[in-house]
């Protein structure tokens, strides 16, 4: 196995935005989910089928999510080490469970012990109680990417 990609919600929203009549890139993110190459947690999931009711990325991401929903748990004591390093990465008034940076970085973090993981993510912003996720892997040294780097490089 290369490298595991962990995704964000940033890169879902972007992922969907890119898909056009005739061309989708859900076909290669299927291929990268068959070599056991993608990851994303949970609340990504939820968000996306939340935020994105009936377009490609929310039909997409179900079937995908039940082939790795195992490889794909976080739990609450992986959140607490990630926290332990990046306090800035959860919201004052946020909920572990609920945090899908925290969520994601988690699960990143964990992989990152047994395999070459690389976050994909466009977040430029967040509230202001939180650092982006850009800022995580670089407080946690983890390699970081946008969509487009990550498109190029698949």
């Amino acid at each position: 196995m290369g490298e595991v990609y962990v995704l964000d919600s940033s890169a879902m929203e972007t992922l969907n935005s890119l898909v056009t009549a005739g061309h989708s890139i859900f076909d290669k993110l299927d291929e990268l989910n068959e070599d056991e190459s993608i990851l994303f947690c949970d609340t990504v999931k939820d968000e996306c089928r939340t935020l994105f009711q009936g377009e490609k990325i929310a039909i997409w991401v179900n079937p995908v999510w039940r082939t790795f929903r195992g490889r794909g748990a976080v739990a609450y004591t992986d959140c607490q080490e990630v926290l332990a390093e990046v306090e800035d990465l959860l919201d004052d008034d946020q909920d572990e469970s609920e945090a899908q940076a925290l969520r994601t970085m988690a699960l990143a973090y964990k992989w990152a012990e047994h395999h070459t993981v690389v976050v994909v993510s466009d977040e430029e912003t967040t509230l202001e109680d939180r650092c982006t996720v850009r800022e995580a892997c670089d407080a946690l040294q983890m390699k970081c990417m946008t969509v487009a780097e990550f498109l190029a490089r698949i």
